[in-house]
């Protein structure tokens, strides 16, 4: 106790009385430590922002994902929610398959999902995909915005251009079984429905 001045000393108990010891009491000292530190300390941690491309924030794939938001999900929305208005109930069947059922081509779409984003996880990447899901469901709002589709092609839409950029920005690490079952590819074809 010989190194803590009486006074940092008085300071502490008094925060530790204030706040009954809890763990919260420790946020409550850094606030009071930042709400104390002059505008040149703040300077001394040369904290500098730059300006960057939005590609290098979607990770080493970036462009072909910004390519897929951008170009393809777009012209791909209009259709995909036609087919999904054209016959919902077919298209239910298939989206079901798809989810759930794997087969020699391309893995189940549920399981390809949880495979792209434990990947970006470890990846530390998990940021980046909310983003890339973020903005392939803009790219398809704006892409349907002046049309009448329903709800469910919407949402069959959103989940289709979500798979394509997430796709595109795994393209580096997974095979073609993974990366298919991504971006539905089943989904397009009538036969993908079993009897």
């Amino acid at each position: 106790m010989s190194r803590i001045a009486s006074g940092d000393l008085a300071e502490r108990r008094h925060a530790e009385a204030d706040c009954g010891g809890s763990a919260g009491c420790f946020g409550v000292e850094l606030v009071q430590l930042a709400l104390r530190a002059s505008e040149a300390d703040l300077e001394a941690l040369d904290f500098a922002l730059e300006e960057t491309d939005a590609h290098r924030a979607l990770g080493a794939a970036g462009r072909d994902v910004l390519d897929v938001v951008q170009q393809q999900s777009p012209e791909q929305a209009v259709r995909w929610a036609a087919d999904w208005d054209a016959d919902p109930e077919g298209m239910r069947q298939r989206e079901w398959n798809w989810a759930q059922c794997g087969g020699r081509t391309c893995g189940s779409g549920r399981w390809a999902q949880a495979v792209a984003l434990t990947t970006s996880h470890a990846r530390r990447e998990s940021a980046a995909q909310t983003w890339i899901e973020h903005l392939a469901r803009r790219a398809v709002d704006q892409a349907l915005a002046d049309t009448d589709v329903s709800m469910y092609a919407y949402s069959y839409a959103y989940g289709r251009a979500t798979g394509y950029a997430v796709a595109a920005q795994h393209q580096a690490r997974f095979d073609a079984y993974v990366l298919d079952a991504l971006r539905g590819v089943g989904l397009d074809s009538p036969a993908a429905v079993s009897a």
